[in-house]
């Protein structure tokens, strides 16, 4: 999903249920131009108002407002193959 940000760290489309998007990596461009990429993931989601509360990567905090466009996703899943077997084909 993208979108540019309503204010600080607040979604422009949001999910009916809090905490629908906690565990999911955001992308974000604090100017809007793709030019400053950072990402996270996102530790909180609050319904009511679209604000997400978010662990950057790297440690920092990340200044956002109305021009920081996003994408969220959600991370992938492993399956491993089991011990032993082979994904081949004959």
């Amino acid at each position: 999903m993208t979108g540019t940000m309503a204010a600080a760290l607040t979604l422009a489309d949001s999910n009916d249920a809090d905490g629908y998007y906690n565990g999911w990596q955001i992308e974000a461009s604090p100017s809007g131009d793709g030019s400053d990429m950072v990402m996270g993931t996102v530790m909180s989601y609050d319904a009511a108002t679209r604000a997400i509360t978010v662990n950057w990567h790297g440690g920092t905090d990340v200044a956002t407002d109305a021009s920081t466009t996003y994408t969220l996703s959600q991370s992938g899943i492993c399956i491993s193959a089991p011990a032993g077997g082979s994904n081949a084909t004959d």
